[in-house]
């Protein structure tokens, strides 16, 4: 049998496309925590920031030995909202950040917050220090700031000892049991994605983030939600029967027009969405359903 053959029966995890249509299309319509529009977002733990600076040698690795960073191990849903993340007490993964402060680093490696395991000895010199000379690049890559820096020093540690003969099952392994010790670290608020992310943490923030009333507390449990949902099905029906109104109901569901000038075109874009009710879980729901061993479950978990 061959290698590729071997690779491909190992879960199917050369296929980027597989995790992602999984992410998307799935787990995230189906999520308990996906009550509002762009409640969740898909984060990579080792992220793209990283894998793509590492050298050429370490990126064909990856990919003989059938590892992608879109393999499902290496994927979490987490709030995108902060009044989410706050309820639920979860990191928040905000849109408009790109985890790249250098507070994150300090913070990692601050007395408070070292790890001590087998991936280095919680000093910041000393695990550089011990990096194989080509994948001592990428730490020192000049994009390569804050959360991924951390993550790139930390992956270099793991790889240390894997190479091209290194039997694929142990490869992809030892990088999923990364991806989650990443994950472990994320959940327990260790590793932060923001230099405020620790606002979430009711541990070592009992205050919550400031704007709930009471503590941690944004919604109603067991309560209901409208939500916005594009019907592209509806759509083409109002356009194709020359429709006007801008807010309708048909079978009891209801619908609004939203539209949108494309400039370039000078054309309007009208798209149909229905609103769509949405029950807002309990902490324990969310806390049972996502959380695993005291971290939050890869999407591969799921």
């Amino acid at each position: 049998m061959s290698a590729k053959k071997k690779i491909l029966e190992f879960d199917g995890r050369l296929s980027p496309k597989y995790s992602h249509e999984l992410v998307e299309n799935c787990i995230r319509n189906s999520h308990l925590l996906n009550f509002k529009s762009h409640a969740l977002a898909g984060h990579h733990l080792i992220s793209n920031n990283v894998v793509s600076k590492l050298s050429t040698s370490r990126r064909k690795q990856f990919g003989n030995k059938g590892w992608s960073i879109n393999n499902g191990f290496n994927v979490v849903l987490l709030p995108a909202l902060s009044e989410i993340a706050c309820h639920y007490e979860m990191p928040c993964h905000e849109i408009s950040t790109y985890h790249m402060e250098e507070e994150i680093v300090s913070d990692f490696y601050s007395p408070r917050t070292k790890t001590y395991d087998n991936l280095g000895n919680g000093s910041l010199a000393l695990d550089i220090s011990k990096l194989n000379p080509e994948d001592m690049d990428v730490v020192k890559h000049k994009k390569v700031k804050g959360y991924h820096k951390v993550v790139a020093i930390k992956l270099g540690l793991t790889l240390k000892d894997l190479n091209c003969k290194t039997k694929y099952k142990i490869y992809v392994n030892r990088l999923d049991n990364f991806s989650l010790r990443v994950l472990d670290w994320l959940s327990k608020f260790k590793l932060l994605l923001t230099p405020n992310g620790r606002i979430y943490h009711k541990k070592s923030n009992p205050c919550g983030c400031g704007k709930c009333k009471p503590t941690r507390v944004h919604f109603k449990t067991n309560s209901s939600m409208g939500k916005p949902v594009y019907d592209s099905a509806e759509t083409k029906r109002y356009i194709d029967e020359n429709r006007t109104e801008k807010n309708y109901y048909n079978e009891q569901e209801q619908y609004f027009i939203y539209s949108e000038k494309i400039t370039k075109k000078g054309k309007t874009l009208k798209r149909i969405f229905r609103i769509e009710t949405k029950f807002i879980p309990s902490k324990g729901e969310v806390k049972s359903k996502y959380w695993v061993s005291n971290r939050l479950k890869s999407v591969r978990e799921l």
